[in-house]
């Protein structure tokens, strides 16, 4: 199966080379992967890092967006995708090797779901981020958002870094461009109004890098 990864980006040179690292690991017989990073304009060292990368067989291509914005990033990265499941990584994000295709297995396990994903695991490397990741990974931080909760099976309104097919996007559409943030939120509600369904494994897990302040 072919799977393309959309990796938005914008001065991200402390994390993107683990990030992607973590990407090329999931490539398979079973799975061939495209990996789009799409930036938002750097003014650090990512560019030059995301094409220094040695990826073997892993497809790795490095799109500017000048608008530099997430949602125009996403949305670029579709137009340029030739995936059959498309993925959104952050560049704060590192996967496991199994990542993928537990995402997928669980998208075909559930026929029904328009998207397939896990849980994240909130890091930080400062005092202050782990204070941050700490309230992100509690209800008293993000009330009923299961996936930034650990161990949920079944059903959600949202979730994030799932598994989606190529053919959901012509049935609602790509990202809203005026939503600076939450526009992963509002893709998800139009599937829900749609029809269809959004399914999480709590045992699928992705590590995030939050913010520090």
């Amino acid at each position: 199966m072919k799977v393309t990864i959309i990796v938005p980006a914008r001065n991200e040179e402390e994390y993107i080379e683990k990030c992607i690292r973590s990407l090329i690991e999931n490539a398979s017989k079973e799975i061939s992967l495209e990996i789009l990073v799409v930036d938002g304009m750097s003014q650090d060292g990512t560019q030059d890092i995301v094409r220094g990368i040695s990826a073997g067989k892993v497809a790795i291509k490095l799109i500017e967006n000048q608008e530099r914005t997430t949602p125009k990033a996403l949305n670029i990265g579709i137009a340029e995708s030739s995936g059959d499941v498309l993925f959104f990584i952050g560049a704060h994000a590192m996967i496991g090797q199994d990542y993928i295709a537990l995402c997928l297995a669980l998208l075909e396990a559930h026929p029904e779901a328009w998207c397939a994903g896990g849980s994240i695991r909130t890091l930080s490397d400062t005092n202050h981020g782990k204070g941050i990741a700490e309230a992100m990974s509690s209800p008293f931080g993000v009330g009923n958002a299961q996936f930034r909760l650990s161990g949920y099976h079944g059903y959600v309104d949202t979730l994030t870094f799932g598994a989606y097919p190529r053919w959901v996007f012509s049935k609602v559409g790509t990202f809203d461009e005026t939503l600076i943030r939450n526009q992963d939120d509002d893709l998800n509600l139009r599937i829900l109004k749609a029809g269809g369904k959004i399914v999480m494994n709590g045992n699928i897990v992705a590590d995030y890098y939050s913010r520090s302040d």
